[in-house]
């Protein structure tokens, strides 16, 4: 077997197992749309490259144009691939401007030119160019180690497009034909990067659809499913790895105890959905106002917790206040009359290695407390 068949039956074997791969993970649940889109871009390349295999037997200018398009769409479902996974819109008019420069100048480097030199650069750079944006989309905000990954991989195989030919064509400078092409050095070369490219691509694919799974495990354990916030496990899991001394200048953590007031009453009244949508309000409210200022989670059916940064205690309390205001505002649309509702507060700051059920059962009293003496208020306790 020569070498360069080796390379073709390589890259071949590798995109068709990882089309499948991806293929059984996406059916297996359709809420992988990275692996999805990953299946049907390494089912284009597989077209594409099988195609392109055929040069010699078939000598007919639709196979070279078929093979770029599946090319192009093997990158172009890549970036699908990013974008689904970002969760941001495809951008479809970069994408048809790009393509509607690319393809007139594929025709004429086609139809008018012998030498197939310049056709190649022009479909590595398109490639290149379209993945791009996904590059770009991954770099923005706080990124994953996932991203991280996929990044990598995106970088390597654009910059792999651009300077494999850039590379070849001025270190060797032959000019190539059709006739030449398939026993020529850059077929090899151009085989073998394929399969590197490939296999790095898939490599970077399933460590995402990994790491994304495996964080979907952890969220399930860690938040509440109706709201997004923390669930009790959550608020253990940040609570242990506090650091339980206040800092040199007096600043310590509060644990901010709230209950809706009346909740039972607006369930037996207006039904669970209604009820859903009141928490799922006030969660958000809640989540916004303490953003910054300290992590809030659902431990109970009506039952909040925020447990804040280290601050001064007026700093602390200040949150408390502001929350008990903004909760006592938010009209709901499910309810008769104004539509508001209140809750009551505990408020307590955190001793040196206090447990979170100590702190609760504290901030628990002061809840207790401003139930019994009215409701909407709060009750204020320093550490013991």
């Amino acid at each position: 077997m020569s070498q360069g068949l080796g390379f073709q039956l390589q890259t071949g074997l590798i995109l068709a197992i990882f089309s499948l791969a991806f293929a059984a993970v996406y059916f297996a649940n359709k809420r992988h749309s990275v692996a999805g889109w990953s299946a049907i871009a390494y089912a284009c390349a597989l077209g594409g490259y099988v195609l392109d295999n055929t040069r010699d037997m078939i000598d007919h200018i639709a196979v070279i144009w078929a093979t770029t398009t599946f090319f192009w769409l093997f990158c172009i479902t890549i970036l699908q691939a990013v974008c689904a996974r970002a969760r941001v819109s495809f951008p479809v008019k970069y994408i048809i401007s790009l393509l509607a420069i690319a393809y007139p100048l594929f025709w004429i480097s086609t139809n008018y030119t012998a030498d197939i030199s310049m056709r190649s650069i022009l479909v590595n750079a398109v490639s290149a160019l379209i993945l791009i944006p996904g590059i770009m989309v991954l770099c923005r905000g706080r990124r994953s180690l996932a991203d991280n990954v996929f990044i990598g991989a995106l970088v390597g195989t654009a910059a792999t497009f651009l300077l494999r030919v850039a590379l070849v064509y001025a270190i060797l400078g032959f000019t190539l034909t059709e006739e030449n092409y398939s026993g020529s050095i850059y077929a090899s070369i151009f085989h073998l990067t394929n399969a590197i490219c490939a296999l790095t691509l898939a490599m970077g694919v399933s460590f995402v659809i990994a790491y994304d799974k495996i964080q979907q495990h952890q969220n399930q354990s860690t938040l509440d499913p109706l709201t997004g916030l923390l669930n009790r496990r959550g608020l253990a899991a940040i609570f242990d790895v506090r650091d339980g001394h206040p800092d040199s200048d007096g600043k310590s953590r509060a644990l901010i105890l709230f209950d809706i007031d009346h909740f039972k009453q607006i369930n037996d009244t207006y039904g669970h959905v209604a009820g859903d949508k009141v928490l799922i309000r006030i969660a958000s409210t809640a989540a916004e106002i303490c953003q910054g200022m300290g992590k809030v989670a659902r431990v109970g059916g009506e039952e909040f917790v925020v447990f804040t940064e280290p601050m001064d205690t007026q700093a602390t309390q200040f949150v408390a206040r502001q929350l008990c205001a903004a909760l006592g505002q938010i009209r709901h649309p499910e309810l008769e009359g104004d539509g508001r509702v209140t809750a009551s507060f505990g408020h307590v700051m955190l001793n040196r290695e206090e447990t979170l059920a100590n702190a609760t059962a504290r901030a628990d009293k002061g809840l207790y407390k401003a139930k019994n003496n009215g409701r909407n208020q709060i009750v204020f306790d320093r550490a013991a």
